[in-house]
């Protein structure tokens, strides 16, 4: 791979399904930026004005101060996800971020250019409507099953790419619309039973099969 995509990137993310022609071809016309842990390189309702691509790192999506979804190496944010107007959403890195920039106008202008390009872009936005879709569902259950889904969704895409990624109870409480005190008590339960090890803005599933067992509860 060229550039910064060594393959630390999600299976399955934008980046992953295109060829090395056509990631190159991207990289070529961008612009490398690291951001700090905290920094927001896309805010809410600001004009569209650049497409990120994530090389290294992980982001928060927020709307209307509520996060919403972490993405990761390989995928990207904002141009309003090709809505056009201003962004939809607000991006924070939730670690120091590595991600190629390119102007708004340009990537759509590639995509519309190469099939390989626009079958990724139409397949991720695809996707991200399918995980909406999740989230709505998930939302009905009780929060200790939308905690343990949660985590087992997120230590998965830290597997995946070999990475950490740090999340507080407080971001956790917020990802499932739920209070931190809940987060917490869920948390403390699950470590004194062994299922999960938890710190400072770390997690770590220790029984994946029990937290599954978890996720797959009825009602608590």
């Amino acid at each position: 791979m060229s550039g910064g995509w060594d393959g630390r990137i999600l299976p399955h993310s934008f980046l992953a399904m295109l060829s090395e022609t056509h990631r190159t071809r991207l990289r070529a016309g961008g612009v490398v930026r690291t951001f700090r842990r905290g920094r927001r390189p896309i805010i809410e309702g600001t004009p569209v004005t650049q497409v990120l691509l994530i090389e290294d790192g992980w982001i928060m999506v927020s709307v209307d101060g509520q996060d919403i979804e972490i993405r990761g190496p390989g995928d990207f944010a904002g141009n309003g996800d090709f809505a056009g107007g201003a962004e939809r959403y607000t991006v924070t890195c939730i670690t120091p971020v590595t991600a190629l920039l390119r102007s708004a106008a340009d990537f759509v202008s590639l995509a519309e250019s190469a099939p390989e390009i626009s079958r990724a872009v139409i397949y991720t936005l695809a996707t991200r409507e399918e995980q909406s879709y999740v989230r709505l569902v998930r939302a009905r259950m009780p929060a200790p099953r939308r905690l343990a889904l949660l985590i087992l969704d997120v230590t998965a895409m830290a597997w995946a790419v070999r990475a950490d990624l740090p999340l507080s109870a407080e971001r956790l409480a917020s990802l499932i619309c739920a209070s931190r005190r809940t987060v917490t008590r869920c948390l403390t339960e699950w470590h004194g039973k062994g299922v999960v090890s938890h710190g400072y803005r770390s997690i770590r599933v220790l029984d994946r099969s029990a937290l599954a067992a978890i996720a797959a509860t009825p009602r608590r």
